[in-house]
């Protein structure tokens, strides 16, 4: 197993994973089980801490990506500035709004 598919595996796993943690959450919330709710809360903080692998196996698996003939063409797209700083300030609202009152 290289870099590439290491990196597949730990990229895919966390948005399964998530799926089954708002899942989990979801269905402890409305049967109001509190088990249920925090193993939907232990799911995603785990799969929020496989996303760290998973973005450090990325540069590595794009390298040998880029070593196959034919891919010295691949370019990245450029990028836009205004989307991501748009993004930011809806994840600081976001989290402003889960602070307690």
């Amino acid at each position: 197993m290289d870099l590439a598919h290491l990196h597949l595996l730990l990229n895919h796993f966390p948005i399964i994973g998530t799926l089954f943690g708002v899942g989990f959450l979801a269905y402890g919330v409305i049967r109001s089980d509190d088990r249920i709710a925090n193993a939907g809360k232990v799911v995603l903080v785990l799969m929020a801490l496989m996303t760290i692998p998973a973005y450090f196996t990325g540069e590595p698996a794009e390298k040998v990506i880029r070593a196959f003939r034919g891919s010295a063409k691949m370019t990245s797209t450029p990028t836009n500035p205004q989307p991501s700083r748009h993004s930011l300030r809806c994840w600081f609202w976001a989290g402003l709004r889960l602070l307690p009152c």
